[in-house]
């Protein structure tokens, strides 16, 4: 039989990751949000034109160069093809796309803080070496080769690692302040997105837009009607409705006049476990009887954009 390297035999790369060092990365990434939406504030001319070819830019990921069109979600969720074609794909951006990315450095910037206000530790320690080349953790044994023989009906350490998993999706919480900030973030988004839209529906020109107005085409070819722009409007107030905590999010269980106070969650966090709010029991605290947000508001708003509402909320933000 080869000889399986012993735990004493796993090298430790001197630049191995660690937790900490993942949360400094993620509060490096928070604080370069900050100052990029910063920037974009400062911005008062309605004038302004940024054209960027955009398939011309290659990204290095770290394996390989990669196009930045491949990248773009929204040709993903439309099926878009682009190839052959890159080096002419310009997009112009102006004043309303920087609203529109201001919008985006704030949703970025709200996961950020719902990453750091609680504890993964435990979760990275026993499944980090699924995820990055080269992690410390005390289980150094998961860092072996695999052995010769296992089962042909099942990889036993993919399926003990799924397992693992599921089983630590449970963090408790350490910084009840930055689930505070996400909030204010996510609330902000919203804000940006109207000013956005309000700003898109006023532009009299058309030249090559990034999210274009019912009257313009875009750089992408999706046409975008009134339809499309009022319903979405109409899902922001909605959203914001919750996020104020005047509608519930409608709870599963018992009766269904019950509803889950979203506001609640993010200003009396407590220890976030996946396993029990897929059951129920961790929205015990956050139910309350009130006005529901309804499921056919949704439906007719998801109606409105052909059943893509996702993929273009992912446009949108």
């Amino acid at each position: 039989m080869p000889n399986n390297p012993t735990v004493a035999d796993v090298p430790i790369p001197a630049e191995s990751l660690t937790y900490q060092i993942l949360q400094g990365i993620n509060l490096e990434w928070l604080n370069s949000l900050s100052k990029v939406e910063t920037t974009l504030s400062m911005i008062t001319s309605d004038e302004i034109k940024l054209p960027v070819h955009v398939g011309r830019v290659v990204l290095n990921l770290g394996t390989a160069e990669t196009r930045s069109l491949s990248l773009l979600p929204i040709l993903r969720q439309f099926d878009l093809r682009i190839a052959g074609r890159e080096d002419d794909f310009v997009i112009v951006f102006d004043r309303a796309d920087a609203e529109w990315l201001r919008g985006y450095c704030h949703l970025l910037s709200a996961l950020s803080e719902m990453m750091m206000a609680y504890d993964a530790q435990e979760l990275f320690d026993v499944a980090a070496h699924r995820f990055f080349q080269h992690t410390k953790t005390p289980h150094l044994f998961l860092r072996e080769q695999k052995r010769v023989g296992e089962s042909p009906f099942i990889d036993i350490e993919d399926f003990s690692d799924a397992i693992a998993i599921v089983h630590l999706l449970r963090f408790p919480i350490v910084d009840r302040k930055r689930m505070e900030n996400a909030l204010k973030h996510i609330e902000q988004a919203i804000s940006l997105s109207r000013q956005m839209w309000k700003r898109i529906l006023a532009e009299t020109d058309n030249d090559r837009e990034w999210i274009p107005g019912p009257k313009q085409s875009g750089a992408i070819p999706i046409p975008i009607t009134t339809t499309m722009v009022d319903n979405w409007i109409r899902a922001l107030d909605e959203f914001e409705q919750i996020l104020q905590g005047a509608k519930l999010v409608p709870f599963w269980r018992g009766k269904p006049t019950r509803g889950i106070n979203v506001r609640r969650v993010f200003l009396e966090p407590r220890q976030l476990d996946f396993v029990l709010w897929v059951q129920g029991a961790a929205a015990t605290p956050y139910l309350e009887e009130g006005e529901l947000t309804k499921a056919g508001t949704w439906q007719q708003i998801n109606a409105a954009f052909g059943g893509r509402l996702i993929g273009f909320g992912f446009w949108f933000n």
